[in-house]
């Protein structure tokens, strides 16, 4: 039937407050996350590299401008332009074709359309890629992001095989939950995972992920981002302000009820149950339903 093997008699237990803050501190010390915090455009623009100030370290050269709206390519090409460099507009179309200077229309899923156009700028003057497709369609719909993968895909596919250190900028709109608010373009997120991606197998093309809101960024603050000297990987636009993903400690931000003894020092409506009752009543194998162990009848 067993035998007992120890019996402590007049044990109590009480948890004091201040030892539970020192665990709760204890745990909050370990805890750690990514969150987003605010930045500024000096620090987007980075500091000086051995050649100049972080800004006007840009070589001349061209940058592809794959997709978006007319507004969003056209400020992103004056400050490209503003940094020292020149751009080309790529956008979608049934088969390749020249449809203005410096613009391209080139077939989806047609990764030889990007390589003609890489070719005849040629890989010495190639010096980076924004991708602007995300921001074509505000419908939310699958087939738009499968379409934005398969020509992102392509993109990395010909900036990839010419070998060279270049920038790849992906923008997205509301792709995001930044300080609690409700991202309304949540399938543009799928971009931001193939983005992730690209940043591992590809370490030479310095990817870097943009999400923007309504309110999108100025020339300066594209001219920052795009050819700054900051290595941020991945950097979010709210209401004009930029905020950059780092991995700090978190707080919790709940409080924790403390539990108010009674005046004689004992826990209040906790039934006391010596031990010997309880150990005899374990031995003859009668326990209650919620966990603790009662005497025997």
């Amino acid at each position: 039937n067993g035998t007992v093997s120890a019996l402590i008699k007049g044990l109590s237990y009480q948890a004091l407050p201040s030892a539970r803050n020192m665990f709760t501190e204890r745990i909050e010390q370990s805890l750690y996350g990514f969150t987003w915090e605010a930045t500024d455009l000096a620090s987007l623009i980075g500091e000086a590299d051995d050649d100049g100030a972080g800004i006007e370290r840009v070589t001349p050269g061209a940058w592809l401008i794959v997709g978006g709206d007319a507004s969003a390519s056209d400020i992103v090409s004056r400050a490209l332009t503003a940094g020292g460099a020149t751009s080309i507009r790529v956008s979608r179309g049934e088969r390749f074709a020249e449809v203005a200077p410096d613009h391209y229309h080139v077939g989806l899923d047609n990764t030889a359309d990007f390589g003609r156009i890489a070719e005849m700028i040629g890989p010495d003057n190639l010096r980076g890629c924004v991708y602007l497709g995300a921001l074509e369609s505000e419908s939310s719909q699958w087939h738009d992001s499968v379409q934005c993968c398969i020509e992102l895909k392509d993109i990395v596919v010909t900036l990839a095989a010419g070998g060279v250190s270049l920038s790849l900028a992906i923008v997205t709109r509301s792709a995001l939950c930044v300080d609690q608010e409700q991202n309304t373009n949540v399938m543009s997120s799928v971009l931001w995972g193939l983005g992730r991606v690209i940043m591992t197998e590809h370490p030479e093309l310095r990817c870097c992920l943009v999400d923007i809101d309504g309110q999108a960024p100025n020339e300066d603050e594209w001219m920052a981002v795009l050819v700054g000297n900051h290595g941020e990987e991945e950097i979010v636009f709210r209401r004009g302000l930029p905020f950059v993903h780092r991995f700090s400690r978190i707080r919790f931000d709940q409080q924790v009820e403390e539990e108010r003894p009674s005046s004689n020092g004992s826990v209040p409506d906790v039934p006391v149950v010596s031990l010997d009752q309880a150990a005899q009543a374990t031995t003859n194998g009668k326990a209650s339903g919620n966990g603790h162990a009662t005497p025997p009848a």
